[in-house]
């Protein structure tokens, strides 16, 4: 297959052309959103650079910067247009979202970390931040610990549903007024449906 591509195109090849083109003997992966990486780097100095970006609902807006062959992202999809609403759109306005590349430090450990996972992503980092600075843990236990979070519905309405991994003791489920525990929520890597995704440096 042999075409040129202009760079302002995010789109040179439509699913049907696409389809058309590859034989039926060759194995196509399920395509996963998987729309947000996160970066941490120290320098030998000791400088952190702590970066999430995210282009938000696959390849983002659709928009290509002309020239330089990256789409923009669309967070803009997250405004709203009721005029009463925390995140209606306005000028100078910034919609909800959940990108939270972080820093922290206890004594002369330095941190930079970072969560994917939607609006699971503040959770997570509230349980490592706590571990870590409250508990007093070293750096590697808060990542290996059990986490509850809430299911990314994909839209604003969150809703009240706990998911909670399936390593909490029982004993917590007897004293506590959660859903029955679940394996849909992942510790450290990204479990098969992405629910939740952690790095660290």
């Amino acid at each position: 297959m042999r075409k040129i591509v202009p760079t302002d195109d995010p789109w040179p090849l439509r699913t049907g052309e696409l389809s058309q083109r590859v034989t039926s003997s060759l194995h196509r992966p399920e395509r996963r959103s998987c729309d947000t990486p996160y970066l941490a780097v120290v320098d030998k100095e000791g400088n952190i650079a702590s970066m999430i970006q995210s282009n938000y609902d696959y390849f983002g807006s659709g928009v290509v910067v002309s020239g330089l062959g990256f789409p923009l992202r669309n967070r803009g999809k997250l405004f709203v247009l009721d005029a009463n609403d925390p995140d209606a759109l306005a000028p100078r306005e910034r919609p909800f979202h959940t990108i939270i590349p972080a820093f922290m430090e206890r004594g002369d450990i330095h941190v930079g970390f970072g969560i994917m996972g939607g609006s699971n992503q503040p959770l997570p980092h509230a349980q490592f931040v706590s571990n870590f600075a409250d508990y007093g843990r070293n750096i590697q236990a808060p990542w290996e610990a059990p986490r509850f979070t809430i299911p990314d519905t994909g839209t604003r309405a969150i809703g009240c549903d706990i998911l909670v991994e399936w390593r909490v003791a029982p004993d917590v489920f007897e004293t506590a007024s959660t859903k029955r525990p679940s394996n849909e929520s992942s510790h450290a890597l990204c479990d098969e449906k992405g629910t939740s995704c952690t790095s660290r440096l």
